[in-house]
């Protein structure tokens, strides 16, 4: 059920009934009327709020000024705006932008389909506004939301900006527009709902408070479903109730539940009404207590702007006893403080190297680990996280950090707080990675040693080697003769002078 500043207790029951069985797939012999009856319930639980009327058109053009009042201006109004905008950016000059508009009208099909059979609840209905950035007036708004990256749709709910970056089907996009249109959160009034939560492959929170009488806990709650509709779903439950005994831990509480192969172990929490410590709690919640690194989720990773701690390892004997080990004590004592994300980085795999070649150049396996013969690198911990300027991923590294059966959260501490081992993607910063790689290689065996030693020397004589080939086929050496020819044929002239200037002397 929604529920926001303006909840009425009263209806609460009414409406999690017919809702919760559509969310979780229970199939309700619900008498028509209640069915019929839940728009004006809605009605009264809004104070009078009632829903828009679905748009007739399946896809409305807007420009610049329609963007600013029917997007931004709506969205951003004071409770719930009347409906949920979906706005695609577009070229119409981009064949793949011509592609999509079809597949966005199948889509928007597909949602108003669902909400009518109540497969799916919508708080508000969807409208899609395609805007075309080619008009110069727009450039400024497309820059800002779309990154000047083409086609580009993005969602606009209650002040809340989200972007799509998912397959471009029909399907996945209509259940993106019916997730961030839907519920904030449900509430759930017996367990077996809960209980059934395990049966899917999206996480779900449930905030578990005493009684009804927390409006803050349930105003924050609510901002914080908002702002994580896409990934996750939410649930609030009373304990006055008196059924949800078998959870642990006194309400108010948060807890955690998913289906088992997602393999979720959710640290410990005790609600607190402090909406950037949540965050933080929910952001470690939704991974496993160890995650793989790779290309598949390094972004979601860095979108989640807290600290990565990452083992780097290969396939070797050592690497499989330092990940056992690293699992081990991130499960039993790093993980509850809360404060970081726990990953490995296996560099003997073909995705993990270009992942690390592009992001962490100074902690993968480069050209010169298979010189003269391919080498083990240990296994060795760094940290990397988002910048908050640039929005690229940054990272720490030292080769004197401790081993992973070692290091303490102190260790991390004091290696994000030096600036000497941090790196990023700057020019300097990847010069100096270079130097350090280089370095590295050099201190190998005395057989790497020689080849670091001969090293200047032969790209010196190569670059020199190339230049001369360059002056050859570019015609340098020839205009060099021809100016040496020119020198000696001066010389003969003035000698021929001074022979004439000797015979007038000499008669």
């Amino acid at each position: 059920m929604y529920s926001g500043p303006l909840v009425k207790w009263k209806w609460e029951k009414r409406l999690s009934t017919v809702r919760q069985a559509h969310e979780i797939g229970f199939t309700l012999d619900t008498p028509p009327s209640a069915a019929e009856g839940l728009d004006d319930i809605m009605e009264e639980l809004q104070g009078g709020f009632a829903p828009a009327p679905a748009p007739q058109t399946l896809l409305e053009n807007v420009t610049v000024q329609g963007f600013q009042t029917k997007v931004l201006e709506a969205v951003n109004q004071p409770g719930l705006s009347a409906y949920v905008a979906v706005v695609y950016f577009h070229l119409p000059s981009c064949a793949p932008c011509h592609e999509m508009l079809p597949v966005l009208r199948q889509a928007r099909a597909r949602v108003e389909d669902s909400a009518r059979s109540r497969e799916v609840i919508l708080i508000r209905p969807i409208r899609i506004f395609v805007l075309d950035c080619s008009q110069s007036e727009a450039a400024e708004v497309c820059e800002r939301f779309a990154q000047s990256t083409y086609p580009a749709i993005r969602g606009f709910r209650q002040g809340r900006l989200v972007g799509f970056n998912r397959p471009r089907e029909p399907d996945v996009i209509a259940w993106w527009m019916a997730r961030i249109a839907r519920p904030s959160f449900f509430l759930l009034d017996t367990p077996e709902h809960w209980k059934n939560t395990k049966l899917q492959r999206v996480p779900s929170f449930l905030l578990l408070l005493a009684d009804s009488s927390d409006q803050e806990s349930v105003t924050l709650w609510e901002e914080i479903a908002i702002d994580n509709l896409e990934q996750c779903n939410f649930y609030l439950a009373l304990h006055s109730q008196g059924i949800w005994k078998f959870l642990p831990g006194r309400p108010p509480s948060v807890h955690v539940s998913a289906h088992q192969d997602m393999g979720l172990d959710a640290a410990p929490f005790q609600w607190a009404p402090d909406k950037e410590v949540m965050q933080t709690w929910l952001e470690i919640s939704l991974r496993p207590p160890v995650s793989s690194l790779g290309s598949w989720n390094s972004r979601e990773l860095l979108r989640s702007g807290l600290p990565v701690v990452v083992l780097r390892h290969g396939q070797d004997e050592a690497s499989v006893t330092a990940v056992a080990t690293f699992r081990e004590r991130v499960n039993q004592e790093l993980r509850a403080t809360g404060q970081y994300i726990f990953a490995t980085l296996d560099v003997d795999t073909a995705d993990a190297r270009v992942l690390a070649r592009s992001w962490f150049p100074l902690v993968g396996k480069n050209f010169e680990d298979f010189l003269p013969f391919p080498v083990t690198l240990p296994p060795e911990i760094f940290v990397f996280t988002k910048s908050r300027t640039t929005g690229e991923a940054i990272f720490w590294y030292s080769p004197e950090f401790p081993a992973a059966a070692n290091f303490t959260l102190r260790d991390v501490e004091e290696l994000v707080s030096r600036s000497t081992w941090f790196h990023d993607n700057s020019g300097i910063s990847l010069a100096m990675q270079t130097l350090l790689r280089f370095d590295r290689f050099g201190a190998r065996s005395p057989l790497h040693r020689l080849i670091w030693l001969c090293t200047p020397f032969c790209v010196a004589w190569t670059v020199g080697y190339i230049w001369r080939g360059l002056c050859h086929i570019l015609g340098l050496g020839a205009n060099a003769q021809k100016a040496g020819n020119g020198d000696d044929g001066s010389d003969a002239s003035s000698k021929s002078r001074k022979a004439r200037k000797g015979s007038k002397k000499t008669r």
